[in-house]
């Protein structure tokens, strides 16, 4: 630490900056795959919970409509002309509920698909950069730790030949 007494009255100390620590290229790589591997897994992939639900009641209600409306034709077959005597609005509206079940079905894997859609497209992008610095990095433990480089013989006699 050094002491400097500016107009013998006000005395300031200075201290060194604290060493900035130098990280490997090894580290750096190592660091950037775990950021994306953190990234990945916070990364949500799963359809809307309306998405789902929409799907999930439409099957339901598509079921329900096509079930009841072939039990009521069953039951018309069964009775013959007694059958004929069930109300035609009984038809329709079973038609009309599997109609809405078929609708509700198809709104619900459109919209999950097109919400999913963006998130697995990042997920893709991700993985991919990952892999890249995953090669990046086995290539760089691959080479040995101390490369150095040495220049030309002739060089190095011209340097010793200086002293």
């Amino acid at each position: 630490m050094l002491s400097l007494v500016l107009a013998g009255v006000l005395a300031v100390e200075a201290t060194a900056p604290p060493p900035v620590p130098v990280r490997t290229e090894q580290e750096q790589l190592q660091a950037d795959i775990d950021a994306i591997n953190t990234r990945l897994r916070l990364l949500d992939t799963n359809w809307p919970i309306p998405s789902a639900v929409s799907l999930y009641v439409g099957i339901g209600l598509a079921s329900t409509g096509f079930l009841g409306e072939g039990m009521l034709l069953f039951t018309g077959a069964v009775l013959g002309s007694r059958g004929r005597s069930l109300p035609v609005g009984l038809h329709v509206g079973m038609l009309v509920v599997a109609g809405l079940g078929l609708v509700l079905s198809a709104i619900g894997i459109v919209t999950g698909v097109r919400a999913a859609g963006p998130a697995r497209e990042e997920r893709e992008r991700l993985t991919e950069d990952r892999r890249r610095l995953e090669d990046a990095l086995r290539a760089s433990k691959r080479q040995s730790p101390m490369q150095l480089e040495l220049p030309p013989a002739s060089l190095l006699l011209q340097y010793a030949g200086t002293f």
